[in-house]
Parts: C-alpha cells; structure tokens; sequence
C-alpha cells in the first residue's frame, strides 16, 4: 500500500492512495487507487473533485468513477 497526503499546508491538497491485493509475495490480482483534491475556503477543506479506479489484473477488466464539476447552464 502506497499512501500521499500532499499540500496539507497550502491551499490545495491532494490525497491518493493504492492498494494491490492480495498484497505481500503473491502475485497481484487487482489495484485499487483512489485520489481526491481539495481546495481550502474559509470553512475548512472543500473536496473539488475524486478519481477512483479499480483494475482487475486477473480477468482483464477496470472500473473508475470520477467527479467533474458541472456549471449551471451544462446542469440540465
């Protein structure tokens, strides 16, 4: 497991992780990375957009879910 927490004193922060399972000597069946990005405002920490992605080593296949900010007039 790798894990980074960059920007905690700035106004913009950027927290990811990956994970490989199973992990340790055996041989890697999936990763998991998951990162999210915030922005500092007068309240605290704003998250301003996510990345999750999961890839299946062993059956070939990935799946990712991600955040993009949407303007008023592209909300319908």
């Amino acid at each position: 497991m790798r894990l980074e927490d960059a920007g905690r004193k700035s106004g913009q922060r950027h927290i990811r992780f990956a994970v490989d399972a199973p992990g340790a000597m055996a041989p890697g069946l999936a990763r998991f990375k998951y990162e999210e990005w915030y922005e500092r405002d007068r309240a605290g920490w704003r998250l301003s957009r996510y990345h999750y992605d999961y890839r299946d080593r062993l059956h070939g296949g990935r799946l990712g879910y991600h955040w993009h900010r949407l303007d008023r007039r592209d909300a319908t």
